[in-house]
This record gives structure tokens, C-alpha cells and sequence, in this order.
């Protein structure tokens, strides 16, 4: 863990690349992404909606209309899982979650040695169109106006929140591109959610 090897970042110069394409040499670290239930707790914690509370119950899987079948539950759990984290979420083989299935969580029906890690485009689709995404942007917006009322304190809080990292200028002038000059509540819930969509919100830097 203290090695310099595990510190690197998967961000690379050309030529780096050049030397080193496969970081067989160590000169960068492969890019690795978040496990499916830590890109949802991550997504919690950015809006401000993750009850980090240890303990308690498992919270009822959240049931939409494309979930029928054999052994379906009476009712459905909260949408968010009430805020709790992944490990609290009930786990039903029938009705496995959409979200964390598109983001590689294993199948319950049998054990599995190891995790599969896919970069597929159902996973963009997710979180461009479901409900769940798009109601933690909408309150992901909010807690970004709140912070300030000009828009490069607001994008700077925004990126610092989500990636650790302070905000590019080239990433201030495509959100002032992105926004234009006067943006309302809605334009913040675009961008907000343009964020989780980017790479950077579910593959380690």
C-alpha cells in the first residue's frame, strides 16, 4: 500500500504510453472501477442522502414495473433503499437491483472466486435514465446552489465534491459554455447529472 507503484494514477503522458502501453513496467496504474456498490454509495454520499449508520435491518428491494414474476414481494422498498448503504439493501434472486446489476454485482443464485469488471454501455444508460440517478442529480443540484451564488464557485464546489480534486480551467469554461449565463434550477440538474456520467465518477483516478 505504500509503494509508489500503488500510489500512481491511471492518468498518463503520451509518452508514458508510448514506453509502456499495458503498465507492465509500472509507470501507471491501470484504470480501475468503482464495484457496483460503491458507485451507488458514492452517488448517495455526492447528494447528500447516504445514512451511514452501521446496523439495522435490511431495507425491502425497490420493485419497478418491468420486475414481475414468480415470488415478488407485496410491496416495494424505497427507490434510494432509504439512503442506506449497498450492504443494507435486501437481496432477492428473482429481483436482483437494475442498478447494481448493470454495474457487474453478482448473480445470488450460485458463489462467485471473483467480480467481473465490464465497461459496457449499459451502464452509461443507467445512469443517464434511471429514476433513481436522476433524483439524487436533482439533489445534487440543489446542494450546488446552495453553496454560492456565482457559477465558478458553484462548479468548482461541484467537481472538488464528486472527485476530490480541484476544477480545470478547461472544465470551468465548458460548464460557463454549458450553462450560459443566467442558468436556472433545471440547467443545474443537467450538469449535475452530466457529472455522474463521466468516467471519472465510477473509475478510480
Amino acid at each position: 500500500v505504500l509503494s509508489r507503484p500503488f500510489a500512481q494514477r491511471a492518468h498518463t503522458s503520451a509518452e508514458q504510453l508510448q514506453l509502456d502501453p499495458t503498465g507492465a513496467r509500472w509507470t501507471h496504474r491501470p484504470a480501475q472501477r468503482l464495484a457496483a456498490e460503491s458507485v451507488r454509495d458514492a452517488l448517495l454520499w455526492v447528494a447528500q442522502r447516504l445514512d451511514a449508520r452501521v446496523g439495522g435491518p435490511s431495507v425491502p428491494v425497490h420493485l419497478n414495473d418491468h420486475m414481475q414474476g414468480r415470488g415478488r414481494p407485496g410491496t416495494s422498498g424505497p427507490r434510494d433503499g432509504a439512503g442506506r448503504r449497498s450492504l443494507y439493501l435486501e437481496v432477492r434472486r428473482n429481483f436482483s437491483d437494475p442498478f447494481l446489476t448493470a454495474f457487474d454485482q453478482p448473480v445470488p443464485n450460485a458463489p462467485r472466486g471473483a467480480r467481473s469488471r465490464s465497461n459496457v454501455p449499459a451502464q452509461r444508460l443507467v445512469l443517464m435514465n434511471d429514476p433513481f440517478v436522476r433524483e439524487l442529480a436533482g439533489a445534487f443540484a440543489q446542494w450546488i446552489q446552495a453553496q454560492a451564488p456565482d457559477t465558478d464557485t458553484r462548479v468548482r464546489a461541484a467537481i472538488e465534491r464528486l472527485w476530490s480534486r480541484p476544477v480545470t480551467p478547461a472544465e470551468l469554461a465548458l460548464a460557463h459554455s454549458a450553462l450560459g449565463a443566467s442558468p436556472d434550477a433545471d440547467d443545474w440538474h443537467d450538469y449535475a447529472h452530466s457529472l455522474f456520467l463521466a468516467q471519472e465518477t465510477v473509475y478510480l483516478p
